[in-house]
């Protein structure tokens, strides 16, 4: 089948899922693939239509119902082989180069955490494309890297945003749920790594934050990516009340002042809306 057979809004979801890898039909809404929610759920159902197109071009992955809720969670899109060779062959690339997972994808416990690491990709490039930015990297903890079965000890599969702490043979890391880079028209540039924090465990994050910190202070992030400026720690919380109770005790211990102005707060509610609102110092 050409690429021209099928209508460009369809052809635009799939770019999209190319780009994100998983998203819901709120999402693709949000990235401009039609109005309304319903036109864009039919645009997703012609892709299952083996009447219309024979094969698979996309999955959808369907949830159970939440205890306590009367719905199901959102189900979630994803490219199959034919959609990423469909692709492949307008982009003139290899298969490979193209972001699609190679089995059904296995969202056991980190359903909302994998949605709100999505919604913060959205906005940080439609952030960048309004203002003319070059986004250079996004890195998401739920792809990976390297070969389970012919990587060895040397390139063994895991998460793309593992970064190494101390010596190689120490074998230390910590694995960002995302890390970008973008540089602005006048040339700066935003080099950063988010977290998404979507419970009320603030010992967590404290946990966390002590290894940001180490991160930042040996520049690890900035070696790994062969960047030379330090990178920002981005934090995005679920609830408002446990950012508000975060800040205070990071605030309490002392142990973070001399990188008070690399480190940042906000909500996903606010990320959503817009990339560059709320953020604020602790």
């Amino acid at each position: 089948m050409s690429v021209i057979s099928i209508p460009q809004s369809n052809f635009q979801a799939l770019e999209c899922l190319h780009t994100y890898k998983f998203l819901t039909v709120k999402q693709l809404q949000r990235l401009g693939v039609n109005g309304h929610e319903k036109s864009v759920s039919r645009t997703m159902k012609r892709f299952f239509d083996k009447r219309r197109f024979r094969r698979e071009y996309v999955g959808q992955k369907n949830f159970p119902v939440v205890r306590g809720a009367d719905t199901n969670l959102p189900s979630v899109y994803y490219l199959k082989y034919q959609g990423a060779k469909l692709l492949a062959e307008y982009y003139r690339i290899p298969v490979s180069e193209i972001n699609y997972p190679l089995s059904e994808p296995a969202y056991r416990q980190d359903y909302y955490h994998r949605i709100h690491t999505v919604d913060v990709h959205i906005a940080l490039r439609q952030w960048a494309e309004r203002v003319g930015a070059d986004v250079g990297v996004v890195d998401v903890y739920f792809d990976h890297v390297g070969n389970t079965r012919t990587g060895g000890k040397k390139n063994p599969l895991r998460k793309q945003t593992r970064i190494p702490l101390g010596k190689d043979e120490d074998g230390r890391f910590f694995e960002p749920d995302l890390i970008y880079l973008v540089t602005m028209p006048d040339g700066r540039r935003q080099f950063a790594t988010v977290e998404i924090h979507n419970t009320r465990d603030v010992k967590r994050f404290l946990e966390q934050m002590e290894t940001h910190a180490e991160a930042i202070t040996t520049g690890a992030v900035g070696i790994h990516y062969e960047i030379e400026i330090d990178n920002r720690v981005r934090w995005v919380f679920w609830h408002e009340g446990t950012m508000f109770a975060a800040m205070k005790r990071i605030r309490a211990s002392g142990d973070f002042e001399d990188l008070r102005h690399l480190i940042e707060f906000n909500t996903i509610d606010k990320v959503k809306k817009d990339f560059t609102d709320g953020w604020r110092p602790f």
